[in-house]
C-alpha cells in the first residue's frame, strides 16, 4: 500500500458543512478530477504535500472549511487520505451527507488517468470500502449533474475501478492484472464501443437516405410547380421519421 494519511496536518472543523457521521451513512464513492495541471509522475512526496495544501486553502477559501475530498492520488502512484472519512467532504452539492470523494490529480479534458494514478485511486478506494465494511456504489461527479467531472472519457476507466479495488484487495500478480483487464475490456467496454460504432454507421446511413428524399424532392418540386414551402415541410417531415429510427 502507498496510502498515507495527512488529515492531521490538514485539521478540518468538525461542523457544519464538515460535521461528523457514521460509516452506515455512505451510500456512494464520487469520483473527480482536481482540474489542476497534474505534477509529474518524478514529483516528490514534498510537492504532493505542498499540492495538498493549496487544494486546502482554497477549498478554504470556498467555504468548505477544508480539503473537501476524503482522498487524492497523484501521477506518482502515490495516494493520500486527506479529511476524515468521519466527516462529510464537499463532493457534490447537497450531497454530501452520504459520500465519500477521491479526486486524480490532473485535468481531464480528454484521455485518463495513468495506470500508476488509476492504482492509487483503486487503493484509496479499497481503504474507504475498509471503513464501510462494504461494498459501496463508485460513480463519476458528472453521475449528479452540472459538471462534466472527472472527464468526457470518464466511461473508459471509472466503470473499471470496483474491479481494480478488488484485484487490490486480492493481491494479484502484474500477469494477474494485465488478464484481468482485458477480460474487462472483451466483456465490458468492447460490446459499448461496438454499440457505438452501429449506431453511427446507423446516422451515416440515415443521413445518406434523408440526402436523396431531399434530391428527389427538389427536382420534383421544381418540374412540377410545387412550392418550396411544401418542399421544406415534407423535408422536416422525413427528418423526423428518419431520426425516430435511430
Amino acid at each position: 500500500m502507498t496510502i498515507q494519511d495527512v488529515t492531521q496536518s490538514f485539521p478540518i472543523p468538525a461542523r457544519y458543512p464538515r460535521q461528523a457521521g457514521s460509516s452506515n451513512r455512505i451510500t456512494d464513492i464520487v469520483v473527480h478530477h482536481t482540474f489542476i495541471d497534474p505534477l509529474p509522475e518524478t514529483a516528490t512526496v514534498a510537492q504532493e504535500i505542498a499540492r495538498i495544501n493549496s487544494i486546502h486553502q482554497y477549498h478554504i477559501s470556498r467555504g468548505f472549511l477544508g480539503v473537501g475530498y476524503h482522498g487524492i492520488a497523484f501521477p506518482s502512484g502515490r495516494g493520500y487520505i486527506t479529511a476524515p472519512l468521519s466527516q462529510w467532504g464537499a463532493n457534490v452539492y447537497a450531497e454530501n451527507n452520504h459520500v465519500l470523494g477521491v479526486a486524480v490529480d490532473t485535468k481531464l479534458v480528454s484521455g485518463v488517468p495513468s495506470g500508476k494514478q488509476q492504482h492509487a485511486v483503486a487503493e484509496i478506494l479499497l481503504h474507504f470500502w475498509d471503513y464501510t465494511n462494504r461494498e459501496v456504489s463508485i460513480r463519476p461527479h458528472l453521475y449528479w449533474g452540472g459538471t462534466t467531472c472527472p472527464g468526457p472519457d470518464w466511461e473508459y476507466w471509472v466503470p473499471n475501478l470496483a474491479n481494480r479495488v478488488k484485484e487490490d484487495d486480492m493481491g494479484l500478480t502484474l500477469e494477474q492484472r494485465v488478464a484481468a483487464h482485458e477480460q474487462w475490456h472483451r466483456e465490458t467496454l468492447d460490446p459499448v464501443l461496438k454499440n457505438y460504432k452501429d449506431r453511427i454507421k446507423q446516422r451515416e446511413e440515415a443521413d445518406k437516405s434523408l440526402l436523396q428524399h431531399i434530391q428527389k424532392l427538389q427536382a420534383t418540386g421544381t418540374g412540377s410547380g410545387v412550392s418550396m414551402t411544401q418542399v421544406t415541410a415534407k423535408v422536416k417531415e422525413l427528418i423526423g421519421k428518419i431520426r425516430l429510427k435511430i
